[in-house]
């Protein structure tokens, strides 16, 4: 019997074998039947010990065997529970391929062992030995073998410890299998591990094996650095950590192999370090300068990627260094400073372009002409929309100013002032912009020369040398603008004219780091030309010229190719230069020079807001030729310079250029799939132009409408047919949330101008209300802030019946933003209907705002909205929202005084005190409570808002 059964399993193996075979083939009929053979195979009982068997087999070809280890590592993963006898038949073949002379093999072996201690609940004991035994093949006089057992103690800690913080280890929510796995592995790794991979991890381990096995040797050091570092990025060497006695050996050793001459071993300490740096701040300034020279000497090494990697320091520990206490912030700065003369050079010298730089660049950086040459798909990131949150601007105007803020600088990091890519030369770069930001212009006497120096080749150089190097020059001279520019500004005027000179350099890649360069000065540039507009103006009014004039400075003209010519520089400004020369960049017929010069347009036009108007019709112009020129990556660049152009220069857009261009914007949305990510970047850029043109943009609303319409349709019927079963499709949620918002801003400006645009589009309507039920919490916050903004503008197309009820439900939605917005378009349509219409539905209304501002741990942003609209609707209900006074009165006024002060707030209070009066019981008490709180917030300024609002301060109304 027994014999049959091996006779079997041995037959099966056989045929599992010979499908392994044929998975190499270049068939297409091969591969499928290999796919459907494979299929077959997986639901095979225990087919592990099968794939095991294959694996520890000498009689199968290596590929074979490979092929095996991999399934049986994928097999482990999913399989739930190993009995005993399972485990017994899969450890030896395991570890006898973890000793075959293959390497692939030995991996695959590796990782088979990994998802076996990893992914199964394995007894006390049974981990122990196993552990016990790879560390025990640490000691083969074979080095292979020895390798291979550590590589796979490396690949158990890295999954055993992932996502695992080591110092608070007893405050973490672990998975059972996971804690229990630990509670083995960590006694285990004190006693056994860490002090064979700190001895691994000495000098003098490589040092003492025989010449022809040194280079393995290294190998096993470089994989126990590896190992230590995982447990230090753990916080397994912190105080109070398992391994934290062990810190000083960690240490210690990372000391002394950073005198390695092996690239790969000095590329392990560097990680660990910078794992000590992060998790032991202290220790790292502690050894600053030592550390210092280490990385210093890192810089001037032949190896690409360990500069590269070595690069990371700098920022890092200037950012601790802030970050720390006095003392210690003082020592390290000192110790940083003494090096700035051998370190500042280092870094300039590094940002010359290399041969691995030009190997791994996009050929499109370096073509004269390849404006027509579509984009590859890879080539442009995915977009998402960010939805409108008008309820958190109007209960925290401040708090959402901040957080706007921060989301623009978020944004910015995103799209990556160094690029997307890294290189020695950005990593370099962005260590020269943090030494400059720290130490200020302690850095000129050592970086300006070189700069200069760069810049200023002379003709004996070869063309290719000279132009490498000032590029370099105008990168580090980029590098070094916001922390140095105080101190550079009497040179800037210089500077910039001649980077304007370099913008026209025959190499793109010249070219297009000087646009780079000057978007880097655009504050001082702006505060340059508004002191110019200012002491013009002052001028005109002087000579009894009306302020409304335009400033002498000579606007640039439009660009049209090779026959725009330039105004006379001595009769125009110096913004005016710069601006003139980035409209004629931006139309390079190179894709690189387009995006920085279509950047460096955006970040000043961010700073200038106003400033540009002058220069208006020239940067439309230029605008819109570029809308027919790019390609969808830049594209993208394009549209987001066109809303915050609309943002800065507000109803200035009203004009024929800025009308044309709209309509090229307008005819390009209708041409766009939705999905794609330029649909998105468009819409979002009409809409930013219809918030600047306000009740201008009436003739362009329908389009829009009905544009948006299409969309929400197309969309919304996705989401019907997956909420029917369909898993083919998939809902371009996205464009959804576009189109209510661009439905929102076009609300917004059009204000009642809309109404009768809507009333002829009744079904746009319908689709909002379906929007308003999604489960999507981002398209239930844009469709809640259109509905809001609609509450504002034509109310009467809200039908109470349907609106209030909806509303109310959203109060209680999970997401901040959805309830937020939902307590916001409550409060805006509550103030503009009838009273009779919302008479019925106040007592529920109220009795869920008051729920909702009982809770203590809820968004403040929320509680503020949610007091503001119910100060609102006692402003309509008083009689309805008297009874619910005692309840809530005490809590509201607390949560009210600490809203801005602003008409909102304003009417909030005058409804209180309305309810209050309607409360014949507690009249007396609940108007001096009122009364009180409307005198405390009157301080901030509140009662002013109030007599804006048109009623008289907070406690008049009640008086009367």
């Amino acid at each position: 019997m027994a014999a049959a059964e091996a006779g079997a399993s041995l037959q099966l193996q056989q045929e599992i074998a010979a499908v392994f075979a044929s998975a190499g083939s270049s068939s297409n009929e091969v591969q499928q039947q290999v796919a459907a053979a494979l299929s077959r195979i997986s639901e095979i009982p225990k087919v592990y010990i099968h794939y095991a068997a294959i694996l520890g087999s000498c009689q199968y070809t290596p590929d074979v065997r490979q092929v095996a280890g991999l399934s049986l590592k994928s097999a482990l993963q999913r399989q739930q529970q190993l009995q005993q006898q399972e485990l017994q038949q899969l450890l030896p073949p395991l570890l006898l391929a973890l000793q075959e002379q293959a390497r692939p093999l030995r991996a695959a072996a590796g990782s088979a062992v990994t998802a076996l201690v990893c992914c199964q609940q394995l007894q006390q004991q049974e981990l122990q030995q196993l552990l016990q035994q790879l560390l025990l093949l640490l000691d083969s006089p074979n080095g292979d073998v020895a390798e291979a057992a550590l590589s796979t103690l490396s690949k158990i800690t890295e999954d055993l410890l992932q996502g695992v913080r080591l110092q608070q280890l007893e405050q973490q929510q672990l998975q059972q299998q996971q804690q229990q796995q630990l509670l083995v592995f960590i006694p285990w790794a004190q006693q056994q591990l860490v002090p064979r991979l700190l001895r691994e991890a000495t000098p003098a381990a490589a040092a003492a094996a025989p010449a022809q096995q040194q280079q393995q040797q290294q190998q096993q050091q470089q994989q126990a650095v590896y190992t230590l570092n995982l447990i230090s990025a753990a916080q397994g060497f912190c105080e109070g950590a398992p391994f934290a006695s062990f810190f000083g050996d960690y240490w210690g050793a990372l000391g002394s192999l950073a005198a390695a001459a092996n690239p790969k071993t000095q590329r392990a300490v560097i990680y660990g370090i910078l794992q000590v740096l992060e998790k032991q701040p202290a220790a790292a300034a502690a050894a600053a300068g030592p550390l210092a020279d280490f990385f210093i000497r890192c810089l001037r090494a032949e190896d690409y990627q360990l500069k590269q990697d070595a690069l990371e320091f700098w920022p890092a520990i200037l950012r601790e260094a802030s970050n720390s206490g006095p003392e210690q912030q003082q020592h390290v700065l000192q110790q940083l400073r003494l090096r700035l003369p051998q370190l500042i050079p280092l870094l300039v010298a590094n940002t010359i372009y290399t041969e691995t730089d030009f190997l791994n660049m996009d050929a499109s950086q370096l073509e004269e002409d390849n404006a027509a040459t579509a984009d590859d798909a890879q080539d442009v990131a995915p977009r998402f929309h960010r939805s409108r949150d008008p309820a958190a601007a109007a209960a925290a105007a401040g708090d959402s100013a901040a957080a706007a803020e921060e989301d623009e600088e978020d944004a910015a990091a995103a799209r990556g002032t160094w690029g997307d890519s890294w290189s020695v030369r950005k990593g370099s770069a962005l260590a020269l912009d943090h030494f400059a930001a720290v130490f200020k212009d302690e850095v000129l006497p050592f970086v300006l020369p070189l700069i200069e120096e760069g810049l200023q080749q002379q003709q004996q150089q070869q063309q290719q040398q000279q132009w490498l190097k000032q590029e370099a020059a105008v990168l580090s001279l980029g590098a070094v603008a916001h922390g140095c520019q105080e101190a550079l500004s009497p040179h800037l005027q210089t500077v910039l004219l001649y980077l304007l000179q370099l913008s026209k350099h025959p190499k793109p890649l010249l070219r297009s780091i000087s646009c780079w360069c000057i978007s880097r000065y655009a504050s001082w540039l702006c505060q340059q030309e508004h002191e110019q507009q200012q002491q013009q103006q002052q001028q005109q009014q002087q000579q009894g010229v009306g302020s409304g004039g335009s400033p002498s400075a000579a606007q640039p003209q439009p660009p049209s190719g090779a026959a725009a010519q330039p105004q006379q520089q001595q009769q125009e400004s110096l913004f005016g230069q710069v601006l003139q020369q980035l409209l004629q960049r931006l139309l390079d017929r190179n894709k690189r020079v387009q995006e920085a010069a279509c950047s460096a347009f955006a970040a000043i036009e961010d700073e200038a807001r106003e400033l540009l108007v002058p220069y208006l019709q020239a940067v439309l112009a230029a605008l819109q030729r570029a809308l027919h020129l790019y390609q969808t990556k830049n594209m993208l660049i394009l549209c987001d310079a066109l809303g915050t152009l609309a943002e800065g220069v507000g109803p200035h857009i009203c004009c024929s250029l800025g009308s044309s261009l709209l309509l090229d914007l307008l005819q390009l949305s209708q041409q766009t799939q939705p999905g794609q990510p330029l649909c998105l970047a468009l819409s979002e850029a009409v809409a930013c132009i219809a918030a600047a043109m306000q009740g201008a943009f009436a003739p362009y609303a329908p389009v829009v409408l009905d544009l948006c319409q299409q969309r929400m349709s197309q969309v919304l019927q996705q989401i019907e047919a997956q909420n029917q079963g369909d898993t083919s499709v998939w809902p371009d949620r996205d464009t959804l949330e576009c189109s209510l918002d661009m439905l929102s801003s076009v609300a917004d400006a059009l204000g009642q101008q809309l109404l009768p645009l809507l009333q002829q589009r009744q079904q746009l309507l319908l689709l909002l209300l379906q929007c308003c039920q999604d489960k999507s919490p981002s398209v239930l916050q844009s469709a809640l802030a259109l509905v809001g903004d609609l509450s504002r503008h034509c109310a009467v197309l809200l039908t109470p019946d349907v609106i209030f009820p909806i509303l109310q439900q959203q109060l209680l939605h999970g997401a901040i933003s959805v309830a937020n917005n939902a307590g916001w378009a409550l409060g805006e349509l509550s103030l503009r209907v009838s009273p009779e219409l919302l008479d019925p539905f106040a007592a529920s209304l109220a009795a869920q705002l008051i729920f909702i501002l009982q809770k203590q741990d809820m968004h403040r942003a929320l509680l503020q909205n949610v007091a503001i609209t119910l100060g609102r609707l006692a402003r309509v209900c008083p009689n309805r929202l008297a009874p619910f006074l005692p309840q809530f009165l005490g809590r509201w006024c607390a949560v009210a005084r600490t809203a801005r002060n602003d008409t909102d707030k304003a009417g909030a209070f005058q409804g209180a005190a309305a309810a209050a009066a309607a409360a014949a019981v507690v009249a007396a008490a609940a108007a001096a409570a009122v009364v009180a709180a409307a005198a405390a917030a009157a301080e901030g300024g509140a009662a002013r808002g109030a007599a804006a609002d048109g009623g008289g301060g907070f406690g008049m109304e009640y008086a009367a």
